[in-house]
C-alpha cells in the first residue's frame, strides 16, 4: 500500500477526533447505547483514513497488546465460519460473530491511535481523565435518578443490571487510579476515597454479587501493588475504609445476598442442580459446561452444546436448571469459550489474559490493570465478550487508559 505524504494537521485532526469518538463512546454507553455504538464505528472509519497517511510505531508490548485483542475476535469469527456455513443453523446474526467483528475493530482503531501515539501529549492526559471522571458523573447521576424512582436494581438503563454493572465498575476503578496517579495532595487523594465511596454504594444498589466483591477486591490487590510506597500508614487507611464501608452497608445490602447465595448453593446441593435459582443454575450450567468440554476438547455449535446438555440432563436426572440459559452463555467466560471453540479458543482467551496483566504491569499503570482484573473477575460468573456493548466498551476503556499514561508528562513506560 502506497504511504500518502500528508501534512501533519490533517493526521492530527483524525488522530484527535477518533480519540475523541472513543471517549464519547464510554461517556454515552450509560444513557444512551445506539449513539455510544455510532461513535465507535465512526471512529474506526476515520482510523481507516488515518492509516494511509504515515508509518506506524508500536512497542513490542503494543503489538501483543493488539495482537491479542484481534485474535481474540478472530477466533471468534473463525469458531462461527467453522461451525455454521453452510449449515441450516447459519445466522448471519449470531452474537459471536457479531462480537467478534466488533472487538477486531477495536484491535484496529488501537493500532491506529498506538501507532501514532508521538501526537499525543500532557493535554490529551487530561482530557481523558477528566472525560473518564465526567462519564463517571453522568452513570452515577442516571443510578441516582432510578434509585429516587424506586427502580427494583439500577441498570443505567441497559436493560441489565449484571452487565451495567461491570461496566461501572471497571470505569470506577480506571478513574480512581488516574486520581490516584496524579495525586500530589492530601485532598486529591480524599476526592479519589470519595469516588470510591459513591461507586461502591452505586454498584450495591445495581444488587450483582460479583461487583460488589470484585471491585474493592481489584482495588486492594491494585492498590497493595502499585501504592506500597505509602507504607502501612497508607494500607491502613485503605482498609479501614473498606471495613467501614462494608460494614455500613451491611446489614441493608450485603448481608441479604450472602443469606441468599447460601440458601441457593443448599439448594443447588439438595436438589442435585434440579431447581432453578440465579446462582443454583449457575452451578449447574458450569458443572455440565466442564462435562461438555471434557467429551468435545474441540468445540461444538451452540445447537450441538444444547443438546448435548439435554441428553446429559435425561441420562443423569441431574442438573436440570443448566437447561434454563445454555442456548445463552454458561455465566463464564472460561468454561463458555472452552465449550463452544474448544482447546484453541480456550487457549486464545488465556494468551489474552496474560497478554494485558503483563503489559499493564510493565507499563506500570494501575488503571489499565484494574480493568483487566474487573474483565476477568466478571467473566468467572458472566460472559464479557459476546455482549453487544461490552465487547465495545472494554476494549475502549482499556485503549484509553493506555493512551492516558502515553500522554502523561513523564509516563514510566518499557517496551
Amino acid at each position: 500500500m502506497k504511504i500518502l505524504p500528508a501534512p501533519d494537521k490533517r493526521l492530527t485532526w483524525l488522530f484527535n477526533l477518533s480519540a475523541l469518538l472513543i471517549l464519547s463512546t464510554v461517556i454515552f454507553t450509560f444513557f444512551d447505547k445506539k449513539d455510544g455504538r455510532i461513535f465507535f464505528f465512526i471512529s474506526s472509519y476515520l482510523a481507516a483514513f488515518g492509516m494511509l497517511y504515515r508509518r506506524l510505531s508500536l512497542s513490542r508490548s503494543e503489538y501483543f497488546f493488539i495482537g491479542s485483542l484481534f485474535l481474540l475476535g478472530l477466533s471468534k469469527v473463525v469458531w462461527f465460519g467453522i461451525e455454521y456455513i453452510g449449515q441450516p443453523d447459519f445466522d448471519i446474526y449470531n452474537s459471536y460473530l457479531a462480537s467478534g467483528k466488533r472487538v477486531m475493530i477495536a484491535a484496529f482503531i488501537a493500532l491506529f491511535l498506538l501507532g501514532n501515539k508521538r501526537l499525543l501529549s500532557p493535554v490529551h492526559a487530561q482530557f481523558i481523565k477528566y472525560g473518564l471522571l465526567g462519564a463517571l458523573l453522568v452513570a452515577t447521576c442516571v443510578g441516582g435518578w432510578q434509585i429516587l424512582h424506586h427502580v427494583d436494581r439500577v441498570d443505567f438503563y441497559q436493560g441489565r443490571a449484571t452487565d451495567a454493572s461491570y461496566m461501572y465498575a471497571g470505569l470506577a476503578t480506571a478513574v480512581i487510579f488516574m486520581l490516584l496517579q496524579d495525586a500530589n495532595q492530601r485532598w486529591h487523594y480524599l476526592v479519589a476515597a470519595g469516588v470510591f465511596i459513591l461507586a461502591f454504594l452505586m454498584i450495591s444498589a445495581t444488587e450483582t454479587r460479583n461487583t460488589m466483591a470484585s471491585f474493592p477486591l481489584a482495588l486492594l490487590i491494585i492498590g497493595v501493588l502499585k501504592f506500597r510506597h505509602f507504607g502501612w500508614k497508607g494500607f491502613a487507611i485503605v482498609f479501614v475504609t473498606l471495613f467501614v464501608l462494608i460494614a455500613a452497608s451491611y446489614k441493608l445490602v450485603i448481608a441479604p445476598r450472602v443469606a441468599t447465595t447460601v440458601q441457593e448453593y443448599q439448594t443447588f446441593e439438595q436438589s442435585d442442580g434440579n431447581d432453578l435459582g440465579s446462582l443454583t443454575t449457575r452451578l449447574a450450567m458450569w458443572n455440565v459446561g466442564l462435562k461438555s468440554f471434557a467429551a468435545h476438547p474441540f468445540g461444538m455449535s451452540q445447537e450441538d452444546r444444547t443438546q448435548w446438555f439435554k441428553d446429559y440432563v435425561a441420562t443423569t436426572h441431574k442438573d436440570k436448571s443448566s437447561l434454563a440459559y445454555v442456548n445463552i452463555h454458561l455465566h463464564d467466560e472460561l468454561i463458555e469459550t472452552a465449550s463452544l471453540q474448544g482447546v484453541l479458543g480456550l487457549a486464545v482467551l488465556i494468551f489474552y489474559y496474560i497478554t494485558n496483566l503483563t503489559l499493564g504491569w510493565r507499563y506500570r499503570n494501575p488503571a489499565f490493570l484494574s480493568v483487566v482484573l474487573v474483565v476477568m473477575l466478571s467473566g468467572l460468573t458472566d460472559v464479557i465478550f459476546i455482549s453487544r456493548d461490552q465487547t465495545i466498551f472494554f476494549p475502549v476503556l482499556m485503549l484509553l487508559t493506555l493512551l492516558w499514561q502515553l500522554s502523561r508528562p513523564a509516563p514510566q513506560v518499557t517496551s
